[in-house]
């Protein structure tokens, strides 16, 4: 597979359009301070700094491609243990968290749910006067978020078993160097589509972290951390291609209100996660092989599983179709 060698950024053309151009990263990171992929992994999950995390990526991944990084994992890699959950950003200046004012304070149950109602009616106020920087907002979290899965992906799964359906018992899967490289290549895609988003937020006056973030991909990512099958089926397959869905309705949005730049960095990325999606596929169909099951049955019993709730149209069939999650995959759980 083709190793990414270079990041992209969106600058503005006398157009007012985005062009992307090849930049080079000012910031660099001594990707021979790690020896294998699985040191690289933790090194970006243990970075709590969202720019940092993106550009720590692409040079872990120029390390992977050329060869400076070589090896998956050695016994040293494989003595240290993968976070619960990744470093986020806590500071002032990246993040606003919603929290309620006066709440750990309060021991009536009453006041409690008036000062939580208070905050929702603000928190909603806001999104509704600043609802395309919100949208951008939640896309550049959602693409620093799928950052970390993929490194927790290489982290997490090393060295891994996946349980049978009744808990008793576990099977041993090794992946192929294959798996290694086709994550590494989207991660990269991952950390460029955030820094386009996040640079897009810039130029919006709304640095990343204005608005509060959502940790709910990573809910998802904690549910199924003892099982390679159930991530894939719920990360991969499910939010991911939820992803999908959303771009029609996000694109009529951007659109309606002449916001061609955001638009812009939209369509760009788009393609490219059709391609994660499909990724997310083939290696949930390599691992059910592996294990002798069915794949479509396999994911079926397992959303049912994991995923909270049902799955809920309108489905984006095109881009579905193009990653071959066709409808006998996920019809069947709405």
């Amino acid at each position: 597979m083709e190793c990414m060698m270079k990041t992209e950024m969106p600058v503005s053309s006398s157009n007012g359009l985005p062009v992307y151009v090849v930049v080079h990263v000012t910031e660099k990171f001594t990707v021979l301070s790690v020896l294998t992929l699985r040191e690289a992994a933790l090194s970006v999950l243990s970075e709590g700094d969202v720019q940092r995390k993106a550009l720590k990526t692409i040079e872990y991944v120029k390390g992977w491609c050329s060869g400076s990084i070589s090896d998956i994992t050695n016994d040293y890699a494989n003595s240290l243990a993968c976070p619960s959950e990744p470093s986020r950003p806590v500071s002032n200046d990246q993040m606003v968290p919603v929290v309620v004012a006066g709440l750990a304070e309060c021991s009536d149950e009453a006041a409690k749910a008036l000062l939580i109602e208070a905050e929702t009616k603000k928190l909603k106020s806001m999104y509704k006067k600043n609802s395309i920087e919100c949208t951008v907002h939640a896309i550049a979290n959602a693409e620093s978020y799928a950052v970390d899965l993929f490194w927790d992906l290489i982290a997490r799964y090393t060295v891994t078993s996946v349980p049978s359906a009744d808990g008793l018992s576990s099977t041993p899967i090794t992946l192929p160097r294959d798996f290694y490289d086709n994550m590494t290549y989207i991660a990269n895609q991952e950390a460029e589509h955030f820094l386009s988003w996040y640079h897009r937020l810039q130029e919006m006056g709304y640095p990343f972290g204005t608005f509060p973030l959502s940790k709910g991909l990573w809910q998802s990512a904690g549910d199924t951390s003892g099982n390679l099958l159930a991530r894939l089926a719920i990360i991969n397959l499910t939010h991911e291609a939820k992803g999908l869905d959303s771009y029609a309705y996000t694109k009529e949005k951007f659109g309606k209100a002449q916001d061609l730049k955001s638009l812009e960095v939209l369509e760009h990325n788009v393609q490219e996660e059709v391609f994660h999606v499909a990724s997310g596929l083939r290696w949930f169909k390599y691992v059910c092989k592996e294990l002798h099951l069915e794949p479509r049955d396999q994911f079926h019993s397992l959303s049912r599983q994991y995923f909270k709730g049902k799955l809920k149209p309108p489905f984006n069939k095109e881009f579905r179709d193009q990653a071959g999650l066709t409808e006998d995959w996920y019809m069947p759980l709405t």
